[in-house]
């Protein structure tokens, strides 16, 4: 392409895939597999065999004073016998499907989770750390891990502080007192789970679960204390609102391993039968 508009500098963008001479010698992208090969109307042929190779060289493209730039094979290998494979753009929309469909389960059981907060349960039993670590286990995309869970968190605070409890309140509730001090624990356990959940197993859900049920009861009595109220500022407070928080802190460790355990073996045993669920 005449990128000056004067003939002095021009450019060969590369194409998708299918042509020789595409990258340099060394990419995939230079390359072409037959195993691509496809009949006049398009459609994909599987190929028993090859007799002959007969191979056409062209001109991409004139480049004016430069000459032409035209397509050079610098060789035929076999990749079957190499146990190479090439990636084709077929393979990387069936990629891309995979992902989108791992992304809308995951998505799924989020928001399930997030929505059982509605239904009667005993206090500070939630599914908030199970959901943030899910997210960090499962998100290709790791900024979901916070976006995700947190918005799903937020819209089941509306509906608990307007619908549910909304007797409670003479005005509509955006945010409750101390509800940035939750989200930010959210945050940290989501950032936590990054680390601890690279390999998923029973002893990393089971101590990322652990961690936190941790994190929140610091941070969230935190929130209570600096925000709330109903414990003087000197240290004395703090340490009084930790106290207080002790004894439901049992039930938000149980929450967090019993949601983890269903969300993360939820997901595991459907992978199991759908395989699109997979990565790899």
């Amino acid at each position: 392409m005449n990128e000056s508009g004067t003939g002095t500098y021009f450019v060969l963008y590369k194409f998708l895939y299918g042509y020789a001479d595409n990258e340099i010698n060394s990419a995939d992208d230079s390359a072409i597999d037959i195993s691509w090969a496809v009949n006049n109307k398009g459609q994909y042929v599987e190929l028993p065999g090859v007799d002959f190779i007969k191979i056409y060289t062209g001109v991409n493209q004139e480049n004016g004073w430069l000459g032409e730039c035209s397509t050079e094979i610098t060789g035929v290998e076999d990749l079957h016998i190499l146990g190479v494979d090439i990636d084709t753009a077929n393979k990387l929309l069936i990629m891309e499907k995979k992902i989108n469909l791992r992304f809308i389960v995951v998505v799924g059981i989020i928001l399930v989770a997030a929505l059982s907060r509605l239904v009667p349960h005993p206090a500070n039993f939630s599914p908030i750390g199970g959901m943030a670590l899910f997210g960090a286990a499962y998100f290709t995309k790791k900024y979901w891990t916070f976006i995700i869970p947190i918005v799903s968190m937020w819209i089941s605070d509306l509906i608990l502080n307007n619908v549910v409890y909304g007797e409670y309140f003479n005005h509509f509730v955006w945010f409750y007192s101390g509800s940035l001090f939750a989200y930010g624990a959210f945050a940290l356990i989501g950032v936590m789970g990054l680390f601890s959940l690279k390999r998923i197993g029973i002893n990393s859900v089971l101590l990322s679960a652990l961690s936190a049920s941790i994190i929140f009861f610091v941070v969230s009595n935190f929130g209570v204390w600096l925000s709330s109220g109903m414990y003087p500022h000197p240290w004395q407070g703090l340490t009084a609102c930790y106290i207080a928080g002790i004894p439901f802190f049992g039930n938000t460790i149980l929450g967090d391993l019993c949601y983890s355990a269903i969300m993360f073996g939820a997901f595991e045993t459907a992978s199991k039968y759908v395989p699109q669920l997979k990565l790899a």
